[in-house]
């Protein structure tokens, strides 16, 4: 396919001039010839462009899509979490049913349980649908949970005790993960009790089958407690099983619940370590596939029937392109879905692709073998794929956003043949532009992704920051804005430069501002993804470092106090070894009268950076006299670093002294001064707290990968 490379460029003028500056033309290659719908496209048929999103407000992971009958889509899920202290829990948990269009269906009575969460489904033949999870009992214990709904989703009351069942309550913490239905009605589940892996049998109207295993449970070897037991039926009777340790291992049960002992080791295949599983699938023949990661890279392997590893199976797609594998499902034919979060450089968020049945990428399959969930928002979402299920033609994909609180989702994506799909448009890395203003350009990058049919177009235009210091436009960068078009067929990122300016001769150094890149009017039927892009444009200071006053201004500090502590930060950049010079300077209060006057050298060593102090002695005379005032000044810079914007701090000395009385005896002084000396130096500190907790505070909100994994993590604990 030939490349369509698309850059705007618009001249660089000096703040002082504030002039308009021209845009040049756009230079492109010969386009890619008309292309129709393909395999991997998001179904533009169904919700917005194939993805059905901010469902009913719903909170926590979509961890399991299952169809029920030829049109409609079981989604359950829900979100488990245990507080920092671990005494006491948030859980919440939905099943609902989604119409073909990708609609919530009204008719359907829908299940959301306080204080339970849905961790799997299944959809018996008649439609009734079958969930497992947990639930809290009380304030302190984690009950397992089953439930049977009727096909319009109410609760069965032949099941259970009103639809309900509860088991192993008397365990501090036990959780259903995984089920399967035989064809008599009765439940096989996977779960976790007391920490460790169990699997039981339940007879159709929800009664342990003391027939199975022992005593109707089979219990296995401790869980880790992040990755939860998965478990599937083997085409030629019995079960596998994947749980965790420190690493995989597959356990092979006999439809009785008996290891089967004819399966790897003495029933168990151990998968390697470290490693995490996070799903599994029957390929023909009794192979067994397993998704996951290690290493930092996800993994797919196959297993034989005989529970060796097979060697002729090499999918080094995955690794390449994922970070973590976390659902896959197994084609007629005998092709693979796997789905999870891609590497950060690439396709950071939900990831889908399609491999051979040997494992090989299948280039045919989206844009050169794997499509991505961008979802609508404003700042971008890093979706991950929780379930995959494949009916009817269609590949249909559900999870997270990543996002706090997590919201559920679920997309759909052609097999083979369907409605041409535009796609959708949004930006690759929406909180990831940084700029410099030596550099005179930011870069935003405009993805199409999940389909290329038919002539596509969005506007972008730059805006100063809403929520964070804001850059000014004409002074910080240059208001830039175009039309972005994409031909039929074209799938080629296009880049814009946004001119940066640098400052003014003279100007003070200037901390981190922000401006925004918004995405909008799309155009030829395509969706929106991450519609804003944020950029930052660096501190001035590189690279020894931007100095800083971290102390709140006082209003008022008496001459008992001692001495004033002026604390001074390096921050931003810290190569070599700096200094700066803190000088005390004279307002109403003078210099070696009121205050010692003399300057103060502050240095940080190569790599040192944070916050030291400066201490100026302030003298009590013991003369009654008005309030007077000095400042404190930063200036000599060394090294390379900068003086910021916040270099000048002001004091005001109160006296202590009182008017003579009458008898010309001197006063008690007034109580409260040294009280006022000790909010002074309380405030000091809480200066420097305050600005150390913003700059986390904006680092956080860059880190949306971590925070994913993390409540990825919480959501899978026990």
């Amino acid at each position: 396919m030939n490349s369509f490379d698309l850059r705007y460029s618009v001249s660089a003028t000096m703040k002082c001039a504030r002039r308009a500056a021209p845009v040049a033309a756009l230079a492109s290659s010969l386009l890619s010839p008309a292309a129709l719908g393909a395999p991997g496209d998001l179904d533009p048929s169904f919700a917005d462009v194939g993805r059905a999103y901010a469902l009913l407000n719903l909170e926590g992971p979509a961890w399991s899509i299952e169809t029920q009958g030829d049109d409609d889509y079981i989604l359950a899920g829900g979100d488990f979490y245990e507080s920092f202290y671990y005494d006491s829990y948030d859980i919440s948990g939905f099943a609902h049913r989604l119409s073909s269009n990708g609609s919530i269906d009204q008719t359907f009575a829908g299940f959301y349980p306080a204080g339970r969460e849905v961790l799997d489904t299944a959809v018996a033949a008649d439609g009734s649908v079958i969930g497992v999870g947990r639930e809290l009992i009380g304030s302190e214990r984690i009950a397992l949970l089953l439930f049977r709904l009727d096909p319009d989703g109410v609760l069965d009351p032949t099941f259970g005790d009103g639809g309900l069942v509860h088991l192993f309550s008397d365990a501090i913490a036990s959780v259903g993960s995984s089920v399967v239905l035989e064809s008599d009605g009765s439940i096989v589940v996977a779960g976790v009790r007391a920490g460790r892996m169990i699997v039981f049998r339940l007879l159709a109207n929800g009664v342990l089958d003391l027939t199975f295993a022992d005593s109707g449970v089979y219990t296995g070897p401790v869980n880790n407690g992040w990755t939860l037991p998965t478990i599937v039926r083997a085409a030629l009777g019995g079960y596998r099983v994947v749980s965790q340790t420190v690493e995989c291992h597959v356990l092979a049960l006999t439809a009785s619940g008996a290891v089967d002992e004819s399966f790897g080791t003495a029933g168990w295949a151990a998968l390697g370590q470290p490693s995490t599983c996070n799903s599994m699938a029957v390929q023909d023949e009794d192979r067994l596939l397993v998704a996951g990661y290690r290493d930092s890279e996800g993994f797919a392997i196959r297993l034989l029937a005989s529970g060796e590893r097979d060697e002729t199976f090499e999918a080094s797609a995955v690794a390449e392109s994922l970070r973590e594998a976390t659902a896959l499902d197994v084609l007629e034919g005998g092709a693979i879905i796997v789905a999870g979060r891609g590497v950060e450089a690439k396709a950071p968020g939900g990831l889908v692709m399609r491999l051979h049945a040997n494992g090989a990428l299948d280039t045919t399959f989206g844009n050169g073998g794997s499509t991505l969930i961008d979802l609508p928002s404003e700042y971008g979402k890093q979706a991950t794929v929780r379930d995959i299920t494949v009916r009817g033609g269609k590949v249909l994909v559900a999870g997270d956003d990543g996002g706090w609180p997590v919201r559920p989702f679920i997309a759909r994506l052609l097999v083979d043949t369907g409605t041409d799909g535009p796609g959708v448009l949004g930006f690759t890395r929406p909180d990831h532009a940084d700029a410099r203003e030596k550099d005179g350009e930011a870069l935003v990058t405009v993805r199409r992704t999940g389909g290329r049919a038919g002539r596509v177009s969005v506007q972008l235009k730059t805006r100063s920051a809403t929520s964070f210091p804001s850059a000014t436009a004409g002074e910080d960068y240059l208001t830039t804005e175009h039309v972005l078009t994409w031909e039929d067929g074209d799938v080629v990122d296009q880049q814009v430069v946004i001119r940066t300016l640098p400052d003014a001769p003279g100007a003070t150094p200037e901390e981190r501002e922000h401006f925004e890149a918004v995405l909008s009017d799309v155009r030829g039927g395509a969706g929106l993804g991450g519609q804003i892009a944020r950029v930052a444009i660096a501190p001035d200071g590189e690279p020894g470092g931007q100095f800083s006053i971290e102390t709140i201004t006082q209003e008022g500090i008496s001459e008992s106090i001692g001495s004033v502590s002026v604390g001074v930060s390096r921050d931003y950049y810290h190569d070599g070894a700096v200094s700066v010079t803190v000088s005390p300077v004279t307002g109403t209060a003078a210099a070696g009268e009121d205050f010692a006057g003399d300057t103060i050298t502050l240095t940080w060593a190569d790599g040192e950076d944070g916050r030291k102090y400066a201490h100026f002695v302030v003298h009590d005379d013991h003369v009654a006299e008005d309030a007077e005032q000095f400042s404190v000044q930063l200036s000599a810079p060394t090294g390379g670093a900068a003086v910021g914007l916040r270099s000048t701090i002001s004091y005001t000395i109160v006296s202590n002294d009182q008017p003579r009385s009458s008898n010309d005896q001197p006063r008690s002084s007034r109580s409260g001064g040294g009280g006022v000396g000790l909010l002074s130096l309380l405030l000091l500190g809480l200066a420097g707290w305050m600005r150390h907790a913003s700059r986390w505070s904006a680092r956080l909100l860059r880190l949306s990968g971590a925070k994913a994994a993390c409540t990825s993590a919480t959501s899978s604990e026990l």
